[in-house]
């Protein structure tokens, strides 16, 4: 996904990293425009609520998972084929009133695909996954955003971390430098 938004807005200036980010998840929104996007804020917000009936759900490979994560978070592989059949293993209580999944990954791409085809099956079953009424969102400017404002996340021995795996070396731009895990 790095490629095709080098290739769209050709030769950028990498150590702008401010203007990137904003660049990347204007690219993002404007690429699933019909995807939700939730800001950072709101969802420090609905963290902090503990809300029941939030699911985070990390659409990052295991090994970026396991660098960071956001507390509570499900990984769920992006490159599965078998979405559907994850969903239905996923922890969801049939008697939460309104679901919320919140979708995340290192830019927002990833898990903007994973909320689209969410809610492509959330309204071929009428509006409900496994008889919950559901909304689906993704975290604008994923982990990237998240950690450039300092906020919390876990590593996968549950102790707090600010680095976060930068996918590849053009999302990696977009992390501070000493927010970017050395893989």
């Amino acid at each position: 996904m790095a490629d095709i938004f080098l290739r769209r807005f050709g030769p950028l200036d990498m150590t702008n990293r401010a203007g990137l980010r904003n660049l990347a998840m204007t690219w993002v929104e404007e690429t699933f425009q019909d995807v939700e996007h939730v800001s950072t804020e709101t969802l420090q917000c609905l963290m902090g609520e503990e809300k029941e009936d939030l699911l985070l759900l990390d659409s990052r490979s295991a090994s970026e998972f396991a660098i960071s994560h956001l507390k509570g978070a499900v990984n769920i592989d992006p490159k599965s084929d078998k979405l559907q059949d994850i969903v239905q293993k996923l922890p969801v209580d049939g008697n939460k009133p309104n679901l919320c999944i919140l979708c995340y990954c290192t830019v927002g791409y990833r898990s903007s695909l994973t909320a689209q085809i969410l809610n492509r099956m959330h309204q071929e079953d009428e509006g409900q996954i496994r008889g919950t009424p559901l909304k689906v969102f993704n975290l604008k400017g994923g982990l990237v955003k998240w950690a450039n404002e300092g906020r919390a996340m876990l590593d996968n021995h549950g102790n707090i971390t600010r680095l976060v795996h930068p996918c590849n070396s053009t999302w990696g731009s977009l992390l501070e430098p000493e927010l970017r895990a050395q893989v």
